[in-house]
């Protein structure tokens, strides 16, 4: 009884201190208790509203059929949604509301509702909204006083700014382009070489955003309006380059808060985007003078290919696409003319892949099978092959031809087919062998019992046993390496695959397994319990004196993961460390880590030995963030803590409202 009354107390003043508004009613949704934030929020004391339906104190009219229905959700579990809510006066308020149920043994006793005033979130995501829309006009501006208007547009309309200006780096000085809320026109131009000159200058040095809660403290700060007292500057940036400064002044002391940091700094990546857009555009017409004379001719190759090309300049930025470019992709020219041609066809997974084949294709010709991107999301398996256009020893811009290999994975999916027959095939083969196999065994047994006297006969046979165990151990090997490829790939648990492998093993020998990949799910198939097991099964054998093996993994920070498989014996010599992968190789059939290799292999992941010789083996296996098609290798599954302590809360919040008798 102490335990509950102390847990009764606890529990109570968590839904007291919670900071969102919280209510307590009962099976029939009736109020119980509501805290003080609830007051707050909704304006309502609990003298006020105790024993009403809580629908009738906030639910505004036209919402009453999906408080119903919200209801009768929260019946059948924890339940999230977004919607409005009345307040005492009238007015309405947007809120999140998570509720659940409080049974206690199987009974329901209760709901707990808690409600998130989102009323800031909401004017965040429509301030959001509404410069996603200046940004796709900003992307059609024709010329940089139209980026300007629309980018202050944007500041004095949607983000509310009463003093704003746009200046651009023009060589070694920085000059107001046009600004708007001041008396008139601000005529200045701030040197960038000095070591004064504004803050906007300091955001130009920096090329990080800048807020000034007081400007009377600040010794860089450059006054063109009496009475400014505040000030934010963010910089307009394509990579790390400044083009400008987007600024903000205010009357009011500390006027600007992060989130009008974060808006500004989106309108600029936008101002930077189109400023990108039409500088590339200007070159477009500088490229398409330098190869005029040799167009007809390019035309017509480019034009009358078969497969999907694309000419980029070298930025990779669109000049021209072929008609099989369009009905492979579905894009026309006028769509994509200027963009980048890794935002246009290449899924976000594959960004670095597709950089890296840019790279390559500037210096010669590359080849490469992947996935690309069809206008309408769908992705299409393609073998890319590009080259570079030199001009007087001059890089222009690199062709690309995308051939859509579609019909190779059907003729893969027939091969595969092919190969499940032979595999049959090979199982029945083996399996026939192995009987006959059994039979020489049981020969050599009785022929030892009747000649067990003659130790040279014995020799013989001891021979020929060996052959037959070696045989059995090869036809292993063959079983599992044909079942490389076979299977589809899907998510393993790898802590529970651990724990497979390790039970496979009657004994082992007086060694420990430590299993930390709790958590760690990876794309492969069965075959990653035989790699654990050839591991631990090479440790058992040749490690002499393993008493503790331990699997776990790492993250780095490319996206890849390190999956770690190490013992505490004798470990591999450095001479070896290359050796022991190859087929053939090592004290047993020479397969074991031979397998191992090929089974990473066909995961996409790379296995190498990194252990110290004297110290214990340990093999690491390096799996990257996503495979070659954009699927995701790796992820951890882990449960989030919002999702832990509401569980607790909600079956600890149910036993306060219970008599001693009822928890009995």
């Amino acid at each position: 009884m102490q335990e509950i009354r102390e847990s009764q107390e606890k529990f109570k003043r968590l839904f007291m201190d919670n900071p969102e508004a919280c209510v307590y009613v009962d099976s029939d949704f009736r109020i119980v208790d509501i805290n003080p934030r609830f007051t707050e929020l909704f304006g309502y004391t609990l003298e006020e509203i105790k024993g009403k339906h809580i629908d009738e104190v906030i639910v505004p009219e036209d919402k009453i059929n999906e408080a119903k229905v919200i209801n009768q959700k929260a019946l059948e579990g924890p339940f999230y949604w977004e919607t409005v809510r009345r307040r005492k006066d009238g007015s309405l308020v947007p809120v999140s509301i998570s509720i659940a149920p409080i049974k206690l043994e199987g009974k329901l006793i209760g709901t707990i509702g808690l409600y998130r005033d989102i009323t800031e979130r909401k004017r965040y995501e429509e301030r959001l909204s509404a410069l996603h829309f200046y940004g796709q006009s900003l992307n059609k501006a024709k010329s940089m006083e139209e980026i300007y208007r629309l980018t202050l547009d944007a500041m004095e309309k949607v983000l509310e700014f009463k003093y704003a200006d746009i200046l651009m780096v023009e060589g070694d000085v920085l000059r107001v382009v046009d600004c708007r809320g001041y008396p008139q026109f601000i005529s200045l131009e701030l040197p960038l070489d000095g070591s004064k000159g504004g803050i906007t200058v300091r955001a130009v040095k920096t090329g990080k955003s800048i807020f000034v809660p007081d400007v009377r403290k600040d010794k860089d700060f450059v006054g063109v309006q009496s009475g400014i007292l505040s000030e934010l500057a963010v910089p307009i940036k394509i990579g790390d380059r400044v083009l400008g400064v987007l600024n903000v002044e205010s009357k009011k002391l500390a006027a600007f808060n992060e989130k009008d940091r974060e808006l500004l700094e989106i309108l600029a990546s936008h101002a930077a985007t189109a400023i990108s857009n039409l500088e590339h555009a200007k070159k477009l017409e500088k490229y398409a003078l330098e190869i005029k004379a040799s167009r007809e001719k390019f035309e017509m190759l480019f034009r009358n290919n078969p497969e999907a090309a694309v000419y980029v300049d070298p930025n990779f930025h669109i000049i021209d696409i072929n008609p099989r470019f369009t009905e492979l992709f579905g894009y026309t020219l006028d769509e994509i003319k200027g963009k980048h041609i890794d935002d246009i066809v290449v899924p976000k997974e594959l960004i670095k892949e597709g950089r890296m084949l840019g790279r390559k294709g500037e210096k010669g010709y590359t080849y490469h099978d992947s996935v690309r991107m069809r206008k309408g999301g769908m992705l299409i398996p393609v073998s890319i092959s590009g080259a570079p256009i030199i001009v007087e020893g001059k890089l222009i811009g690199s062709v690309w031809i995308y051939k859509d290999i579609s019909h190779l994975k059907k003729i893969e999916k027939e091969l595969r087919d092919t190969l499940e027959k032979l595999r049959v095939v090979g199982k029945l083969t083996r399996h026939d062998v192995r009987n006959k196999l059994s039979v020489v065994a049981g020969s050599v047994y009785l022929i030892k019992k009747r000649l067990g006297g003659n130790i040279e006969v014995l020799k013989y046979l001891d021979e020929i046993e060996k052959a037959i165990g070696q045989i059995e151990r090869i036809f292993n090997f063959a079983a599992t390496y044909e079942m490389l490829g076979v299977e589809e790939l899907v998510y393993i648990d790898v802590e529970k695959t651990v724990q497979e492998a390790t039970s496979l093993f009657s004994d082992l020998k007086g060694a420990k397994v430590i299993n930390k990949c709790k958590s760690l799910v990876v794309l492969a198939d069965s075959l990653l319990r035989q790699v654990f097991y050839n591991l631990i099964d090479n440790s058992l054998k040749y490690g002499k004196k393993v008493r503790e093996i331990k699997v776990y993994y790492q993250k780095i920070d490319d996206g890849k993961l390190k999956l770690i498989y190490e013992d505490d014996g004798i470990g591999i010599p450095k001479r070896e460390k290359e050796l022991i992968f190859r087929e053939g190789y090592g004290k047993g059939t020479g397969y074991g880590l031979y397998l191992i290799k090929k089974i990473c292999e066909g995961y996409e992941w790379t296995i190498e030995e990194t252990g110290k010789y004297g110290k214990g083996a340990q093999f690491t296996m390096t799996i990257p963030r996503v495979n070659r098609i954009g699927k995701i290798c790796w992820k951890l599954n882990n449960v989030t803590n919002w999702q832990q302590l509401n569980m607790l809360t909600f079956k600890t919040y149910g036993a306060t409202h219970l008599s001693a008798d009822q928890v009995s």
